[in-house]
């Protein structure tokens, strides 16, 4: 049986899918994390082959069976990057034909279709990425705080601890999160996360785990957490103006995928109606779609590009009816 493998390597795991040239999923491989930036090329590559293998032994198919691949790598950023990336791509690859894109865009290829638009990438960190109908494409961030980010889990975290801080202490208004903070870590003072995070830079400081609380708090009606969800609201709009003016008219009827795991755990509507607010006052046709499915299925007909197949209706079908079934 002919097939195709699409594979979405992220900073906390690695998917991989074999589907047929129909359309149809018949297995699916999950390892570790698969972005070299953050657990170095030799760990990245391991979890890559290991969801890829996985992935056929499912399907019970062959590396001979395989029409073509495409990997939605996180860390492809730049054109160092992409070059690491496709050494140690090649080490591991069992496909003749070989796509490479960073994950972002995998995540615009299963909302959108066509590809065509702006996909805003709030995870543990952040990334936008675009594509024009001409092929153009601009990337807005996605290399971390000190490169300008002020998204993902991460800093929303990190804003937590900071304003519930300042709240404490006087320097700024009093809010929920302090003691919540302190229940979630077991401390009696928040100032006891020193001894966690010191010695050692602002910016490997994990504190993603912590942002739930922040929407929690949102909810019940706390201010400095809904100021917080609507800083990176903004922040988020921020980065998908800058990339909506290089690609696309104001008048034009544009489509901007909202993806990862804030955007999917969000409860409280501040962070996205904050974002929508400020896009939609420069680019009134904008149309915002919240990707709920695995962005995997974009690299999926991405791989099905490259075999030749046309990504027709049935075959969109056939993908969106069967994945759930392995994953």
């Amino acid at each position: 049986m002919k097939c195709v493998l699409g594979v979405d390597a992220g900073g906390t795991k690695t998917l991989a899918l074999v589907s047929a040239l129909d359309g149809r999923v018949v297995g699916a491989g999950k390892a570790g994390p698969g972005n070299f930036q953050a657990v170095g090329v030799d760990l990245a590559k391991g979890q890559v082959k290991r969801a890829i293998d996985l992935a056929i032994e499912s399907a019970g198919v062959t590396p001979a069976d395989l029409e073509a691949a495409f990997y939605g790598m996180a860390g492809a950023d730049r054109p160092a990057d992409f070059a690491i990336i496709e050494k140690f791509l090649t080490e591991v690859n069992p496909a003749p034909r070989v796509g490479l894109e960073n994950d972002a865009t995998i995540a615009l290829r299963a909302a959108t279709g066509d590809g065509v638009g702006v996909v805003a990438v709030c995870g543990t960190g952040t990334n936008v990425i675009g594509f024009n109908r001409e092929g153009k494409r601009v990337q807005v961030g996605g290399l971390g705080y000190m490169f300008g980010d002020g998204a993902g889990a991460n800093h929303i975290g990190m804003l937590a601890v900071r304003m519930a801080t300042r709240g404490h202490d006087g320097r700024g208004k009093p809010t929920m999160l302090y003691d919540m903070l302190c229940r979630k870590l077991h401390l009696e003072n928040l100032d006891d996360l020193v001894e966690r995070f010191y010695p050692g830079s602002e910016s490997h400081v994990h504190v993603a785990f912590l942002a739930p609380l922040v929407f929690e708090a949102a909810q019940r009606g706390d201010e400095v957490a809904c100021d917080i969800l609507r800083e990176v609201g903004e922040e988020l709009a921020t980065a998908i103006l800058a990339a909506l003016r290089k690609l696309f008219s104001p008048g034009d009827s544009v489509k901007i995928v909202l993806s990862g795991g804030v955007f999917a755990n969000a409860d409280d509507p501040v962070m996205t109606d904050t974002l929508e607010s400020h896009v939609l006052r420069e680019f009134p046709g904008a149309e915002f779609i919240l990707l709920r499915d695995p962005p995997v299925l974009g690299a999926v007909l991405s791989a099905l590009d490259l075999a030749g197949v046309e990504a027709a209706s049935s075959v969109r079908e056939a993908l969106w009816s069967t994945w759930k079934a392995y994953i």
